[in-house]
């Protein structure tokens, strides 16, 4: 009798026995008992593995500048007050900014959550998104750029490159 299911222990037996080379299979049991199979390539280069972690630098360096972007363009609030006191300083001074459409609507305000009303930033700095939106997508556009550019250019010149950009970028929405 032919069956259409199989056995986790048959199928590792399978996976290890199959005609791929270099692959290792690793089993991991889930919280009902079952077994997941994952399935591990180590055909990987010592160079590649060097441009995937350029590649991982990248992407770091992407999202630093992204946040200091979004704080250049004002899309960014100031980080909450830490204190009683604090809070009471930045209400005084007139350093947060509520949205009072959304607050005096009966159907989003709670006495629970009255405070999801509240943002702590300068209100005289205005959120840019049109500036921003811009700008991002010409940041992509050079990210892109350098991860091709990771592809193809010599090792030796590669730390050179993510200096250059992280230098760049930072600078770039200024």
């Amino acid at each position: 009798m032919i069956s259409n299911t199989i056995s986790s222990a048959d199928l590792v037996s399978f996976m290890i026995s199959a005609p791929v080379k270099y692959r290792t299979v690793a089993t991991t049991p889930t919280p009902t008992g079952e077994t997941t199979m994952h399935d591990f390539s180590t055909t990987q280069t010592e160079t590649e593995r060097t441009r995937d972690s350029f590649h991982s630098d990248v992407e770091g360096v992407s999202s630093t500048v992204r946040e200091q972007a979004r704080i250049h363009f004002g899309l960014e609030d100031d980080t909450p007050p830490a204190t009683w006191d604090e809070f009471i300083k930045r209400v005084q001074d007139g350093r947060v900014k509520v949205d009072l459409e959304r607050a005096n609507n009966p159907s989003r305000f709670s006495y629970h959550y009255a405070g999801q009303f509240v943002r702590f930033r300068d209100p005289n700095k205005a959120e840019d998104n049109i500036g921003y939106n811009a700008w991002r997508e010409q940041f992509g556009k050079r990210k892109t750029e350098l991860h091709r550019e990771i592809r193809v250019a010599d090792l030796t010149k590669l730390p050179k490159m993510l200096k250059d950009f992280e230098t760049t970028e930072s600078k770039s929405f200024h």
